[in-house]
This record gives C-alpha cells, structure tokens and sequence, in this order.
C-alpha cells in the first residue's frame, strides 16, 4: 500500500509540473499576442515576421446577404461586370457608411494587382494574403456609437474586425462621395494592416498608399484633397 501510495504522489506531481508549464506557456502568448511564428487557433493564420510577408490567411467568411440600417450586413455580392465578389461585414453602420465602406472594399478587391503594385512601391513591404482577404472575404468593419480616446479607428492583431469611430465619420460626413470614399481607403488600409499584425509605421504608410490610390483613380473633386485636413488622418 505504501508503494502505491508513494506512485500515486510521484505521478501527481509530476502531473501539477506539466500542468504549471502549460499554465506559463499560455501566459506568456496572451501576454504577448503578436510574437513571429504564433498560430491563431480561431482562424488558423500564421505570422511569419513583422512584417508578415508569409502570413498566409486562408479563413473563410459568410455566405448569403443581408441589409439594413444599423444591423449587420455582409455584402456576399457581385458590383459592376467584372463578376468580383465580396464578401466584408459592415456591422452598426447607417446606410451611406455601408455603401461607401463596400465600394471601397470590391473596387480595392477588383482592381487587387494594381493596388497592390501601387501600395508596394510606395511602401516596400508585400501587402500579402492576408490584407487581400480583409478587403475581399473576411474583413469586418463596425461603426462606432462613441468616441474612444481620440481615435479614428483601431483593430488589432489576428482580429478581423476594425472599429472606425465617430470622430472620423462626422468629419467624412459633407466630403462628396468620391473625396469620402479616399478616406475610407485610407483608414481601413490602415486597420487592416494591424488586424494582420503590422506596426504602426507599417499601417501609417499603407494608409498613405492607398489614399493616393484612390484619389489617383477616382478624381478627387479637389486637387487639394489631403488625408490631414479633410479626412482627420495622420
């Protein structure tokens, strides 16, 4: 009974060591969320640097389409002849947010080689998979009720969804369509970046190629038309 007794003690302590290391090793990567090489268990996705070049998003999104003022709506649907399909969710956002948001997203998705060339060479970085599926399939995109801290919009890494909050949209509000639309480019290129895991350096660039994307392929109705002063944006 001894002999039992003292087995028993040993395997459960070495039970509480493989257990406390388990319990250290999940600490260490809630506590440091954006570490190169780490998995996302949800969706699968891989970051291979800081600038996650391989970072290789393969996750799917919804199916179908659904609309209304302030609920969510996934697009699920096909714009103009070209048969490009979206499929981004555009959460708590009225009725001409959801358009601009959309518009942005499959006109960036259908012309995908040339905006992905012009935020290159602009940035010198690979825009990758996983800023592509943000804008065409796996992207969502919430419209804030209240300020927070000053800020325009915010994500982060390894999740899908960005916030963009009133302070920005208020000050997007009276630009016509075609100078709104350039913000909207500009700030979800940038939260985009980070919900791939992107620094700020990183996003802040991305965000400047794409407003000069499109403000370059949709005529602003100013040539003046500037991130700063017209969209808020840094």
């Amino acid at each position: 009974m001894k002999r039992i007794n003292h087995k028993v003690l040993k395997f459960s302590g070495w039970t509480q060591i493989y257990v406390g290391c388990l319990f250290l090793v999940f600490a260490a990567l809630m506590w440091n969320p954006v570490q190169a090489g780490m998995e996302n268990p949800d969706t699968g996705e891989t970051c291979q640097g800081i600038n996650c070049d391989g970072f290789n998003d393969t996750a799917g999104s919804g199916t179908g389409s659904t609309s209304g003022s302030n609920s969510g709506s996934t697009s699920g649907s096909t714009f103009g002849s070209s048969g490009t399909t979206i499929d981004l969710k555009v959460i708590d956002c009225n009725a001409t947010q959801e358009r601009d948001i959309n518009a942005v997203a499959w006109n960036i998705s259908d012309d995908w080689v040339n905006f992905e060339n012009v935020v290159e060479t602009e940035t010198g970085t690979n825009l990758g998979n996983c800023a592509k599926n943000r804008f065409s399939k796996n992207g969502k995109v919430k419209c804030m009720s209240s300020d927070k801290n000053g800020l325009m919009g915010w994500s982060s890494p390894f999740n899908k969804k960005i916030k963009i909050y009133p302070k920005f949209l208020t000050k997007i509000a009276g630009l016509p369509q075609a100078d709104r639309r350039a913000c909207y480019a500009a700030l979800m290129a940038h939260e985009f970046a980070h919900s791939c895991d992107l620094g700020e350096d990183g996003a802040e660039a991305r965000e400047d190629a794409a407003f000069k994307y499109w403000k370059n392929r949709f005529a602003a109705t100013k040539d003046t038309l500037s991130m700063q002063s017209d969209c808020g944006l840094d």
